[in-house]
């Protein structure tokens, strides 16, 4: 894949809620060329983990679906995996994935990892799909299908001796495997339910993020969002998923998301629940990424010399790195 960020394209910097001393924290922003977030959870924080993900940056290396890394099945839980989660690299629109109420300077899950934000309309013209745009983090639901008892057929094919070897954690994902398997169809129509796709995926962001921006109305956001919406799972294919669909109010935040704040500051730093996300089907360079969130958490330009840097490095071979669970 190949990107080329844009350098004209004008941002304006959202600052913290009522915090004046974390104003180098405030996340670019633009309604009309909006940004899509990702968080190395993996990184260390503050200077070393800038320093690392800076280093990541010279070595050319790619953010890569778990699906296409042999040897990364165990970094996506196996009901994520099984509605096909683990084929993406997970992004947020306008802002990082935050905490599990409201994000600050002090409860941010995510403060002080390095971050990358990327342009959106890079992303998608490079893309041959473009992406999908999912309503918000689907793993509640996903969790609430599951059976309560991993079914009995999870040890065919385990023969005695190689039960005996298993840890206790590899007892638990071969149970977890089998529980998400057993469900399989009811966990992808949640998936379909909860995601947008095709040229709908791009109006659906640019919707969510010119409400943002305050330039189109809670009513015109959502009456444009509305035809956009997935069909609800269906009744006599995945009837689990239907009825999760229904006791989870799944049209319904739908359009809670499309109604929107209508306001950057409170849709950046507000809570995560409606917030959706952006799916990538594909491999994503660091390179292409237009900020650099760095470990005292200012956003800055990404420079292009790092990227130059790279290719002009002796060492063949690229290294990958993969962390495309979804932002939780």
């Amino acid at each position: 894949m190949k990107c080329k960020p844009p350098s004209d394209v004008e941002y304006v910097k959202v600052a913290e809620y009522d915090y004046e001393n974390f104003q180098r924290e405030a996340y670019p922003f633009s309604a009309t060329n909006p940004l899509l977030f990702h968080v190395l959870t993996g990184a260390p924080e503050g200077i070393e983990g800038e320093r690392y993900a800076l280093d990541l940056v010279r070595q050319g290396v790619e953010l890569m679906p778990a699906a296409d890394v042999p040897g990364m099945k165990g970094l996506v839980r196996a009901r994520d995996r099984v509605a096909g989660d683990d084929r993406f690299v997970f992004l947020t629109p306008l802002t990082t994935f935050g905490a599990s109420e409201s994000i600050t300077a002090v409860n941010r899950q995510d403060v002080g990892r390095p971050a990358f934000a990327f342009d959106a309309a890079t992303l998608w013209d490079a893309s041959k799909n473009g992406f999908q745009f999912r309503v918000r983090d689907l793993e509640e639901a996903y969790a609430n299908i599951e059976p309560p008892e991993a079914p009995w057929e999870w040890r065919e094919g385990i023969d005695d001796d190689e039960w005996e070897a298993m840890s206790y954690s590899q007892l638990e994902d071969a149970m977890d495997e089998a529980r998400a398997e057993a469900v399989r169809e009811d966990l992808e129509c949640m998936a379909e339910a909860g995601t947008i796709t095709g040229d709908d995926a791009w109006e659906a962001l640019m919707i969510y993020a010119q409400r943002a921006g305050g330039l189109i109305s809670a009513q015109e956001a959502q009456a444009a969002g509305q035809p956009l919406i997935p069909e609800p799972p269906d009744e006599d294919w995945c009837p689990e998923a239907a009825e999760i669909a229904r006791r989870w109010e799944l049209r319904e935040r739908w359009l809670d998301m499309f109604w929107g704040l209508g306001d950057p500051q409170a849709t950046i730093f507000g809570s995560r629940a409606n917030k959706p996300e952006v799916l990538y089907p594909g491999t994503i360079p660091l390179c292409c990424a237009t900020w650099f969130r760095r470990g005292n958490g200012e956003w800055v330009r990404l420079d292009p010399a790092l990227c130059e840097q790279g290719r002009a490095a002796s060492n063949p071979r690229k290294r990958h790195v993969t962390t495309a669970r979804p932002q939780r």
